[in-house]
C-alpha cells in the first residue's frame, strides 16, 4: 500500500514538473534528446531538441507567460510558458565555428571538435548532409580535412533566403510596412518587383537571425539590397541645424512682410479699428455679486509681506 502511494506521489511529481512543447514533428515516441550549443545568431547557450530517427534538429524556442499556467486533467503545471520545436540546419550551427578554424588552412573535422567550447556539437555531425555546401575537401576523404569557402556559403545563404521567399509567396505573407485590404491587388510590373524587394528583406530578415553581423554584412551585400531611408526625414548634409532655423525665420518674416504690405490685410484691420466693443450685459445676481464685492481685498493681500 505504501508503494502504491509513493509511485502516485512521483507520478504527480513528475506532471507538475513537465513542460508543454509544441512540434510539428512527433518527438515522443522517437529517440530525442535536449542538448545545449551555442546559438550562431547570439552567440549564447542555447538548448536544442535533436532527433536521432529523423536526423533533424530542433530550436526550442520559449514564449514565456509569467501569469499563465496549464490545467492537465487534474494537476496544475505550474510553468505556463510553451516551448515550440522549430526545426534549423545543423549547418547554421557548424557555420561560425568552421569559419574560425578552416579560414586559413585545411582542419580536419575532428580538431574542430576538440577545440571546441561545445560539448554537444559532436552530435549534430551526424546530422550534416552535406558540408561541403560551406568549405572544400582537403586531402584524403578519410581525413574529412576542410578548409572555409567564402564564395560557397554566401551561395548556400542566398539560396536559404530564397527558399524562405518562396514559403512567404506562398503562404501570402504580407510583408510590406503598414496594412492592406486582402481584396485590394494590384497586378503591374512595378508592384511585383516591389513586392520581390520587399520578400527578399523580409527573408533576409529572418535567416539574419542565425547568422553574427560579420555573415549578416556580407549576405547583405550578396542579396544588393538597399538601406531603407525616409525621404521626408532626409536632411542635407551642407545644412547645419543652425543655418535651417534661421531659413525657416527669413522666409516666416518675409511672409508676414508681404502680407501686411497687403491691401486686404490693411483694409480689415482698419474694419476692426472702426469697431465699437461690446457691452457685455450683466444679470441681477452678477450685478448683486460686484456690489457686494466693492471694498473688499484680495485674497492674496492676506500673504503679503508687512
Amino acid at each position: 500500500m505504501s508503494d502504491t502511494k509513493s509511485s502516485s506521489n512521483e507520478t504527480d511529481v513528475n506532471v507538475e514538473s513537465s513542460r508543454i512543447f509544441l512540434s510539428k514533428d512527433d518527438l515522443e515516441n522517437s529517440q530525442s534528446s535536449i542538448i545545449s550549443l551555442i546559438h550562431p545568431g547570439h552567440n549564447k547557450k542555447t538548448k536544442f531538441v535533436i532527433n536521432k530517427t529523423t536526423k533533424k534538429l530542433y530550436e526550442i524556442q520559449i514564449f514565456n507567460n509569467p501569469c499563465r499556467s496549464w490545467l492537465i486533467d487534474e494537476t496544475l503545471i505550474k510553468d505556463g510558458n510553451m516551448y515550440v520545436c522549430t526545426p534549423i540546419d545543423p549547418l547554421f550551427i557548424v557555420l561560425p565555428h568552421l569559419k574560425e578554424h578552416c579560414a586559413q588552412r585545411a582542419v580536419p573535422l575532428d580538431h574542430i571538435l576538440e577545440s571546441s567550447a561545445d560539448r554537444d556539437l559532436s552530435q549534430i555531425f551526424g546530422l550534416i548532409k552535406d558540408i561541403n555546401a560551406l568549405g572544400d575537401l582537403k586531402g584524403p576523404s578519410n581525413l574529412n580535412a576542410y578548409k572555409y569557402n567564402e564564395e560557397k556559403c554566401l551561395q548556400w545563404l542566398e539560396s536559404k533566403v530564397q527558399k524562405v521567399v518562396n514559403v512567404l509567396r506562398k503562404k501570402k505573407v504580407h510583408v510590406k510596412p503598414g496594412s492592406v485590404s486582402a481584396t485590394f491587388v494590384i497586378s503591374s510590373i512595378e508592384e511585383d518587383v516591389a513586392d520581390k524587394d520587399h520578400y527578399l528583406k523580409y527573408a533576409f530578415g529572418i535567416v539574419s537571425e542565425y547568422l553574427n553581423e560579420d555573415f549578416c554584412q556580407l549576405l547583405f551585400e550578396k542579396l544588393n539590397l538597399e538601406v531603407e531611408t525616409n525621404s521626408s526625414k532626409r536632411k542635407s548634409v551642407d545644412d547645419s541645424p543652425i543655418e535651417a532655423k534661421k531659413a525657416k525665420i527669413d522666409s516666416k518674416s518675409e511672409v508676414t512682410a508681404d502680407y501686411v504690405k497687403s491691401d486686404y490685410f490693411n483694409d480689415n484691420l482698419k474694419s476692426m479699428s472702426d469697431k465699437k466693443p461690446k457691452t457685455v450685459v450683466l444679470s441681477a445676481k452678477e450685478k448683486q455679486r460686484q456690489k457686494a464685492a466693492t471694498g473688499s481685498k484680495n485674497i492674496t493681500a492676506f500673504f503679503s509681506k508687512k
